[in-house]
């Protein structure tokens, strides 16, 4: 007896693979991302899916090296992820790159939309940290995630840029 995966408005889909979507994938989409690399001439995939949905991937099956874009937003000395804003950027990169036509994964260190900017010390082969600089607003001394422009020589001369520059985080 097949099992069913109850999606989110409760209708039930018949699954001899599982009970979850997970499971009915299964290496189905790390398949067809290797057919698709080998096809480009790449063997890298740039991973701006969130994690929820790239769970749906099957690492062992993926060949591929995965670089993957991390969003985060520098207050009081601290870089954390906000995730309202990191979907927001995992978007704008995925504009940033088909609007520049980026071929190359490393042409997205170059990402600056928003106040972003790559932030090497932070990052490794695999994780490629972006960070902004959140600053308060001075009217009512709230945060509204309001971020200091890029800049590419380094950062701004807010409070916040000069806590970045103090971490290395902007280069």
């Amino acid at each position: 007896h097949d099992a069913g995966i109850t999606l989110r408005n409760g209708q039930q889909v018949k699954n001899a693979s599982g009970n979850t979507l997970y499971k009915y994938w299964g290496n189905k989409i790390a398949q067809q991302l290797n057919a698709d690399a080998r096809s480009l001439g790449t063997n890298t995939l740039i991973n701006l899916a969130s994690g929820e949905y790239f769970k749906a991937v099957d690492q062992k099956a993926l060949s591929l090296n995965v670089v993957t874009p991390v969003f985060k937003e520098v207050k009081d000395g601290t870089a954390r992820i906000v995730s309202f804003h990191a979907k927001k950027a995992r978007g704008l990169m995925a504009r940033y790159a088909a609007d520049n036509e980026i071929t190359a994964p490393e042409g997205l260190k170059a990402f600056d939309v928003e106040g972003y900017a790559f932030a090497p010390t932070l990052s490794s082969a695999a994780e490629w940290v972006f960070t902004a600089i959140t600053k308060a607003c001075t009217a009512c001394d709230g945060e509204h995630g309001a971020r200091e422009p890029g800049n590419r020589s380094g950062p701004g001369p807010l409070e916040g840029g000069r806590q970045a520059a103090a971490l290395g985080l902007h280069t």
